[in-house]
C-alpha cells in the first residue's frame, strides 16, 4: 500500500517539477529573441529560460543559441535562423504523407476544388492562431527584415532539423518556406534538402521527384553530377 501511494505521488508531482515538455536554453551568443505562443512581440532570449513547443527562436549576426532538448540531447541554432520549436519532431512516414496531401489541396486553387471539404488544420503549426500570428509577424518589417531574408532565416531553420534528423519537419517547414516565397523555389538548396530528406525517410519515390525537378534547374557541374547519380540509384533501387 505504502509503494503504490508513493508511485501515485511521484506521477502527480514529478510532471509539474520536470515539465518534460520543455526546452532549456544552454547558451545564448550574441542577439537572440523568442516569439511565445501567439504573441507578435520578439523578447530578448536569455540562458536558462525554458520554452515550449509554442514559442519560435531567432538568432541575428553572429549569434548562436545552444537548447537542451525534452529527450536530453542538445541542438544548436546558427546565425540568421528562425527556428519554431514545434518542429523539433520527429514524425512517421503517415504522419508526413498526410500532412503533404493537406498542403497539397490547400494549394490546389479555388476553383479546382469545389465540393472538397478541407478540415480546419493548419501543416506545421498546432493552430489557426499561430499561423496566422506567423504570417503576420513575417509580414512587418519592424525590425529591418524583409520578407526574403525572413524566409532564408527560416530555411537555415529547416537545415538545423535536417542536421538533427528531424526530417519530416524539414520537409515541411522547407515546403511551407516555398508556399510564402516562391522567389525561393528558384534555388537549387531547397529541392535539395526536401529530396535528401526524403531519401533518409526511405521515401524514394517523392526523392525521385525532387531530384527529377533540380534536374531542370541550372545547376553547377558538380551539382548537376551529384543529381544525376541520385536519380540513378534510386531509380535502381526501385527495380529492385
Amino acid at each position: 500500500m505504502g509503494r503504490k501511494l508513493v508511485i501515485l505521488f511521484l506521477s502527480l508531482s514529478l510532471p509539474g517539477l520536470l515539465q518534460a515538455g520543455d526546452f532549456v536554453v544552454k547558451s545564448v551568443k550574441g542577439s537572440a529573441v523568442v516569439r511565445h505562443g501567439v504573441s507578435e512581440q520578439w523578447v530578448q532570449l536569455r540562458g536558462g529560460e525554458k520554452l515550449t513547443d509554442d514559442d519560435v527562436v531567432r538568432t541575428g549576426q553572429r549569434s548562436a543559441v545552444t537548447l537542451s532538448l525534452p529527450s536530453g540531447s542538445t541542438l544548436r541554432i546558427p546565425e540568421y535562423a528562425v527556428l519554431n520549436l514545434s518542429d523539433v519532431r520527429a514524425l512517421s512516414q503517415e504522419e508526413l504523407l498526410l500532412k503533404l496531401a493537406m498542403e497539397n489541396i490547400r494549394n490546389v486553387p479555388r476553383n479546382r476544388r469545389e465540393g472538397i471539404i478541407i478540415p480546419n488544420t493548419t501543416v506545421v503549426h498546432g493552430s489557426d492562431k499561430a499561423q496566422e500570428a506567423a504570417a503576420a509577424n513575417a509580414s512587418q518589417n519592424a525590425d529591418g527584415l524583409d520578407n526574403s531574408k525572413l524566409a532564408e532565416m527560416e530555411f537555415t531553420g529547416a537545415q538545423v532539423l535536417f542536421n538533427h534528423d528531424y526530417y519530416g519537419t524539414c520537409i515541411l517547414r522547407t515546403k511551407e518556406v516555398l508556399r510564402l516565397s516562391p522567389e525561393m523555389s528558384q534555388r537549387p538548396e531547397t529541392h535539395l534538402l526536401i529530396a535528401q530528406s526524403f531519401e533518409r525517410l526511405e521515401l524514394i519515390s517523392e526523392a525521385l521527384s525532387e531530384y527529377a525537378l533540380l534536374s531542370s534547374m541550372e545547376l553547377s557541374p558538380s551539382q548537376r553530377s551529384q543529381v544525376e547519380s541520385k536519380i540513378e540509384s534510386l531509380r535502381s533501387s526501385l527495380k529492385k
